[in-house]
Order: structure tokens, then C-alpha cells, then sequence
């Protein structure tokens, strides 16, 4: 049974492995139209784009804003910031 086992598992790696380096070739194509990229490109120029660690929502926040909030961070003075630097 142990060898049937593992011959199985053996396989499924296989065949996974196959399909994944198949799909990996391939090009993936953009579902967004020329105005939405051009638009998305503009948005991350002047935006810092992201997605939230809690709620995996979709976040923009203007760039000096970013830097300012990241400045103020970078800044505190906590024994953990210290050992960074």
C-alpha cells in the first residue's frame, strides 16, 4: 500500500509539474483596454498603489503623502528602528 502511495504521489507531482511549465511559457494577456492601462500608469505615477495586509483591500495613497507617513515612521525613535540602521 506504502508503495502505491507513493508512486501516486510521485505522479501528481508529475503532472503538475508538467502543466505548470507548460502555463509558464505562455504570455498572459491584458484584459484591460488601452485607455485603463494608460489610465492605471498615470494613477501609479502620481499614487503609491497597494493592497492592505488586514483586509486585502485596494489602496491609493498620493506620494507625498506616502513619503511623509513613511518619513514620520522611519523617524521614530523606538529601539526596534535603531537595529535597522
Amino acid at each position: 500500500m506504502r508503495c502505491v502511495i507513493v508512486l501516486s504521489l510521485q505522479y501528481l507531482e508529475y503532472e503538475v509539474t508538467k502543466v505548470i511549465n507548460k502555463h509558464k511559457s505562455q504570455s498572459i494577456s491584458s484584459n484591460l483596454t488601452r485607455n485603463h492601462r494608460e489610465t492605471l500608469a498615470h494613477l501609479r505615477a502620481r499614487n503609491r498603489t497597494s493592497v492592505s495586509d488586514k483586509v486585502s483591500e485596494f489602496v491609493v495613497v498620493d506620494i507625498n503623502v506616502d513619503n511623509k507617513l513613511m518619513e514620520k515612521h522611519l523617524g521614530n525613535e523606538t529601539p526596534n528602528s535603531k537595529m535597522l540602521y
